[in-house]
């Protein structure tokens, strides 16, 4: 039994992980950690790549998916491009939290 899988959404979302992972925690990590602020990115993304789908049988024992290479080559630049012009729009603007008093990250607070 053959089923058509989109796996665009799936490669997105791992590729933000790994993409946010080279930028620093403040205020990067901390935006898109927002639920709302990471789905706002998703969808960035998924509007600006193709989609890959693929026709694979379930049923078989060696069921896997194949390697997305066809959508990763631009699915990079454009997760940079999106995280850039995300934290340029205003709502997310006025979220991004300062570190005015470094003594009160919570890392000093336990001493």
């Amino acid at each position: 039994m053959n089923t058509l899988i989109n796996q665009t959404q799936s490669i997105i979302e791992r590729e933000i992980s790994e993409v946010l992972e080279t930028y620093p925690n403040h205020p990067y990590q901390q935006i898109f950690a927002h639920p709302d602020h990471r789905q706002e990115l998703v969808a960035y993304v998924l509007n600006r790549v193709p989609s890959l789908y693929t026709s694979v049988d379930i049923t078989s024992p060696e069921f896997t998916l194949p390697s997305p290479t066809a959508i990763l080559m631009n699915v990079e630049t454009t997760i940079h491009q999106g995280i850039s012009q995300l934290l340029r729009g205003q709502s997310l603007k006025q979220e991004v939290p300062s570190i005015s008093d470094p003594s009160l990250m919570a890392s000093n607070w336990f001493g």
